[in-house]
């Protein structure tokens, strides 16, 4: 029993130093953070940085003219076919081909 214990403290001293650490290494969360992102953020689900960085994508994007909803992967290749783009014609689809066979 008194092994158990030991363990058992010592097992609760180590989770406590690691939620210490983690606390201090985590971004503060803004004060304007909705209720959504405050259960995000204490789940450790979102991070503040997400937003900033999908501003710093959103004003890049638009830079380039880049407009409109992400395309899944699977509409893309239905799309490349029908313009004739061949996937085993280009090197770096035809190295992933090959990868997906190994």
């Amino acid at each position: 029993m008194e092994r158990t214990l030991e363990s058992l403290v010592k097992r609760v001293a180590t989770l406590e130093r690691e939620v210490t650490l983690l606390n201090q290494t985590r971004r503060p969360l803004p004060p304007n953070a909705t209720s959504l992102q405050r259960i995000a953020y204490e789940l450790g689900m979102w991070d503040p940085d997400q937003d900033t960085l999908r501003e710093i994508v959103d004003r890049a994007f638009r830079g380039m003219g880049i407009t409109g909803a992400p395309i899944p992967a699977e509409e893309l290749q239905r799309m490349m076919l029908s313009e004739g783009v061949r996937p085993e014609d280009n090197i770096l689809s035809r190295g992933l081909i090959d990868m997906r066979e190994e």
